[in-house]
Formats: structure tokens, sequence, C-alpha cells
């Protein structure tokens, strides 16, 4: 992935590095002055992609688990001490994997507003074959293996894995699987391929319209345009409840994930103007409540249902996701310590790792459970994560990336009568 982003990454390579604290680089503002100026990178928020990538591998590593799944419920008795401490406490931040989808998306909608550039209507087409690139071609290479695992191995319930384990490939992929997982901008059935990737379904939607959330977010108060989010997740939260879980319904509980990322990136300056004007406990404090609202569903009551509906939950962990890309960018210690070698190369991996984690673990434990535990089918599929996501970055998606730019390069020289306004 070029830039700070969810699951798919952003796409948009950039050379500069927008530093912390108060040597913060100026904002790119949109208008003639910034017409030849690069697009900011921020590459601390790399390093937190990485980090939330692997809250979601922990979480479905988890999940596969009989205990954690199928017998630990919202209660002391049901899970064990141990067990309670961890999943229902702020400490779940380690496996947020669902919470980190909405991180994911809040820092889509920030690196793609400083990606894409309104003035340039070439842009939109050089931005949607990079995004093609970026998102498709490796999901597409994670769906032939996961088919391939599947056909080769017509796996059957392993008892002493948990529901969630056996709900995925439960059954063969056919023609319309491949057919939805190639247009899956419409939505597949993720439990014959790689169930992460559903997430990658509203990224790319909201890629392709993205120049409406520029449009909006450069013309309109972001409170005003938060709110207005809002309401069409209340709104989509409530057809969902009548209708179902459909894909159309689900996009628009997603808008205020974007909108607020959008906003952040065009406030930049402003937002981190404020974190380092607060003193350090404050911004300590500032921290700490957003570890709470970003792990609220798991400590707060977690037994009361009606506590934790759809929309509730994005009442509290958005601002919670949001107060921590805040810091990230404009604390310098923490920034630092995102920006070594490990975080980043970490951040360089996350695509990889969220889309192929899945693979090894469901390979594992349909082959190797019975020989060697959940222990160890968990240890050998962290290592084949790295693996494989180190071969997807090298082997895939790096050149996927160079292909891309040389299109859209090639694509510029031949068509520069797009540039007129």
């Amino acid at each position: 992935m070029e830039r700070a982003q969810g699951p798919a990454g952003a796409v948009g390579a950039t050379s500069m590095t927008a530093p912390m604290g108060h040597d913060l680089a100026p904002d790119v503002a949109r208008g003639a002055t910034a017409a030849a100026a690069a697009p900011e990178r921020f590459q601390q928020l790399d390093a937190l992609r990485g980090l939330a990538a692997l809250s979601v591998v922990f979480l479905h590593y988890l999940s596969i688990n009989i205990v954690y799944t199928d017998r630990c419920d919202a209660t002391l008795a049901g899970c064990g001490w141990l067990l309670y401490s961890v999943k229902y406490s702020p400490l779940h931040v380690l496996f947020a994997g669902n919470e980190a989808v909405i991180l994911f998306f809040i820092l889509s909608g920030f690196v793609l507003y400083l990606s894409y550039d309104v003035r340039n209507p070439q842009t939109y087409r050089k931005f949607l074959v990079r995004r093609f690139f970026r998102i498709n071609i490796p999901f597409y290479v994670a769906c032939l293996l996961a088919f391939s695992c599947i056909w080769l191995l017509r796996p059957a319930p392993v008892a002493g894995l948990s529901s969630y384990f056996n709900e995925q490939w439960a059954r063969a992929p056919d023609w319309r699987d491949a057919m939805l997982s190639l247009l899956f901008v419409f939505g597949f059935d993720q439990t014959v391929s790689v169930s992460p990737a559903w997430s990658l379904v509203y990224e790319l939607q909201y890629s392709i319209g993205f120049p409406i959330v520029v449009w909006l977010v450069d013309r309109f108060p972001a409170g005003r345009l938060i709110l207005g989010a809002l309401v069409a997740a209340f709104v989509a939260s409530i057809a969902i409840k009548l209708f179902g879980d459909h894909v159309f319904f689900k996009t628009f509980t997603f808008a205020p994930d974007f909108i607020i990322g959008a906003c952040i990136a065009h406030h930049r300056l402003r937002v981190s103007a404020w974190i380092r004007d607060r003193s350090g406990p404050s911004v300590v404090m500032l921290g700490i409540a957003a570890l709470l609202a970003y792990t609220y569903n798991w400590w707060l009551f977690p037994a009361v249902k009606n506590m934790h509906w759809l929309f509730v939950q994005k009442l509290f962990i958005l601002p919670g996701a949001a107060m921590f890309i805040a810091i990230c960018m404009s604390v310098r210690v923490l920034g630092g310590a995102l920006l070594t070698r490990p975080a980043q190369f970490l951040g360089k991996l996350s695509y990889g790792i969220y889309l192929f984690h899945i693979v090894p673990v469901l390979v594992l434990g349909h082959v190797a459970f019975a020989s060697w535990g959940y222990a160890g089918i968990v240890a050998v599929s962290l290592f084949a994560t790295m693996g494989l996501a180190c071969a997807s970055w090298y082997g895939v998606e790096a050149p996927a990336i160079a292909l891309a730019k040389r299109l859209t390069r090639r694509t510029n020289k031949a068509l520069p009568s797009l540039s007129v306004v």
C-alpha cells in the first residue's frame, strides 16, 4: 500500500512525510497555489494501519477457538475470569477487528482526500486505474488461492473448532462465486473466499464515488457534513433492521467513516495544532478516552444488547478511531515509534496480512488440528501469514502499483487535452 489506509490501502504515491509536533508540514490547500504541490504522506499512519491489521488477525485466530466464540458469553461464568477480563475490557483493543475496519475506512477517507486532485479532470481516470490495481489485483490472487485450497481440501466440519471456523469454506465455490468475486463491488459470499475481504466492497464503492466526498468536504462545514452522514447511517441501520443486511443499505452505514476521514484531512493543520497545544497529561487523557470509546462495545454492559445496536456502536467507535488518528499524526513521541523500520514494514505488509491471514489458519485447521491442536495451528499460521504477506507485497502489490503508474503516465501523454477544465 502506498498510503495509509485500511484493508485495501489507499493509492497515490507521495514523497513528503508530514512531521509531527511543532514541525507540522504546511497544509496543502485546494486552489491555484497548491496546483504543483505534492500530496503529503503521513507515514506514521501506515504503521497504525499495520497494527490495526494485526488486531483483525488476532480476532479471527481467536474466533476459531470454540471457547472464545461459542462458550464465552458476556458473563464471568461462561468465560472464566482470565478470558472475561481480556475479552470484555478495554484490553479488547488488541483484537478489536471489527473496530479496526472502521479505523481503516477513516484512514481511507483521510488519504484518498489528500491523493485526489479535484482541479484536474484527468485525475479521476488515473485515480480509478490505480485503485483497481491496488485493491483488485491482490484480492483476485487471494480469491484464487482460497478457491484452490477449497477445491483441493474439500473441507468438512472439524469437531473441536468453533462455529465460525466451520462456517468458512463450508461449500465449494461455483461459477457464480467466481463472477461475484470478480465484480465484488456488488458483494460476494466471503465464506467461500477470504472472509475479511467483505470490507473491500465498500472500499471500492467509496473510491468510485469519492469525488463527491471531496466536493462536499471542500464546500460545507465539517460538523454539518458529519451530522448528515450520521443521519444517512441511522436511516440505513433502520432499513437493515427492517429489510435485512443488504449491501445497498450497508454502504450508507459507512458514510460517516469516509466523511470523517476526509474532514480530518481537510482540517489537518487545525487538528494537529489543537492536539499539540494540549499538555502532556491532557493528551494522555484524550488517548484513554479514545481507547474507552473504541472498545466500548466490550466493556460497557456488554450483555445489554440494546446498548450495542449497529448505529449506537458508530457513535462511540468513530470518535475513538478518529482521535487515535489525530494523536498519531500529531504527537512526536508516539509518531516516532510508528516511524521505526519494523512499524513501517508492518504497514507496508498490512494489506497482504489482512487479505491472506485467514487462508493458512483454515487450511491448517482442517489438516492439522487433530495432531497440532489449536495453539500449534495458530502459531504456524502467524508465520505463514507473514510469509504470504511478504510474497503479496513483493510479488503482487508492488508490481501492480508500478504497472498502474506506467499505464496512467502513458494515458497522460496520449490524452493531453483531458487536462483542460
